[in-house]
């Protein structure tokens, strides 16, 4: 087998161990974005809203307001967005905030990546220094730039010293059969809920894989489910076949 073959088996895996729809996030790689909020400010924080993302705002002593835009997005992630206050002023008072807050995330995200937004050039030499620790961060100007990946515009590069490790299953990665494959494990889990209708079949398959998928290619799982025979549909109801 393959290392992409054994990638996915372990995603099977992790199917068959529970019914959390959360499950398939467990391969996307945890991304930890820390908003230097006194020097960005930004809009909306749309492009970093899935389940592995989580966001630390980091606010001035003398900022005394959020505006309701960023409010209203944070409170939507919950548990995964925190603010941090600044309790004195200084030059560098939030940028140590921020270094001694990887520091602590590191402990219990070692393989989390990094994003610190931010136009304070004097980030730089601890993104180099971290980055020689092989620690995944990168420096960007926007919320829109965050890509995922170990470098990006506005960081130092740095040389790899280390073979690059494989990219996890993501949804998109995926072949129509393994999508059709996943959705059928769960589906014939016993203690797993099914969905009763067409809309919310679709709505769970599409929130399985974190939405990442088109309405076409949502269709093709529940097209490849229904002629394999693993469910019925009539008059917009889904039976899943051996359970009532």
């Amino acid at each position: 087998m393959d290392r992409a073959g054994w990638h996915f088996q372990q995603v099977l895996i992790r199917f068959s161990r529970g019914c959390s729809d959360s499950l398939f996030t467990a391969d996307m790689q945890t991304q930890i974005v820390l908003i230097d909020f006194e020097n960005v400010q930004p809009d909306k924080l749309a492009s970093v809203m899935g389940d592995h993302f989580r966001i630390v705002i980091f606010v001035g002593a003398s900022q005394a307001k959020i505006p309701f835009e960023i409010a209203d997005w944070l409170q939507r992630l919950g548990n995964r967005a925190e603010y941090v206050k600044i309790s004195g002023n200084g030059s560098n008072a939030l940028d140590f905030h921020i270094a001694f807050y990887i520091g602590q995330l590191l402990g219990s995200h070692p393989a989390a990546q990094f994003h610190i937004v931010s136009k304070d050039t004097g980030f730089d030499p601890l993104i180099a220094h971290l980055r020689s620790r092989h620690v995944k961060v990168e420096r960007v100007l926007t919320i829109e730039e965050i890509s995922g990946r170990p470098s990006s515009a506005g960081s130092p590069p740095v040389a790899k010293t280390t073979p690059e490790k494989k990219t996890p299953v993501t949804a998109s990665s995926l072949k129509p059969a393994e999508r059709i494959q996943l959705i059928r494990q769960r589906l014939l889990t016993p203690a797993c809920p099914r969905p009763k209708t067409v809309a919310t079949l679709t709505n769970w398959i599409s929130g399985i894989f974190q939405k990442k998928l088109s309405a076409a290619d949502v269709q093709v799982v529940v097209r490849g489910l229904k002629d394999e025979g693993t469910i019925a549909i009539e008059q917009n109801k889904v039976q899943v076949r051996g359970f009532k």
